[in-house]
């Protein structure tokens, strides 16, 4: 049998609960942001943040939904800017109506977007952040 001193026994035990003078440390108050030691949930009731950024959102919002409720309503070469007719499978945008039969078209079109984003961003990208 090997003998093994009591630092070595305390080490291979893994971390303890002892502060280097061998006293117990307390618990933490918070296990987690969200419950208290004693189980019960700690709710988090975060505050407004008022200021110039609260107000442009605000403005960008209420834009947005002028913007898409009055979309339907605009009319463009005789259609409406917006219509999504799904019992004929017809989608109008800005005028123009799209088939079932366009699919590969825009799924093209949306491809070479994606396309041109993405190198632009690998491209552009290193410029922008540094």
């Amino acid at each position: 049998m090997s003998e093994t001193t009591a630092s070595e026994s305390a080490a291979a035990s893994g971390p303890s609960e002892h502060d280097p003078k061998g006293t117990m440390l307390k618990p933490e108050e918070h296990v987690l942001a969200t419950l208290r030691s004693d189980g019960t949930r700690r709710w988090i009731r975060p505050r407004l943040s008022k200021g110039q950024l609260l107000t442009a959102r605000r403005i960008v919002a209420y834009g947005l939904m002028v913007i898409f409720i009055a979309l339907p309503h605009i009319t463009i070469g005789g259609k409406p800017a917006i219509l999504l007719d799904i019992l004929h499978r017809e989608f109008t945008l800005l005028g123009t109506t799209f088939v079932p039969t366009d699919t590969p078209l825009l799924m093209l079109f949306l491809l070479s977007v994606f396309v041109t984003v993405f190198l632009l961003t690998a491209l552009f990208g290193r410029v922008w952040c540094g």
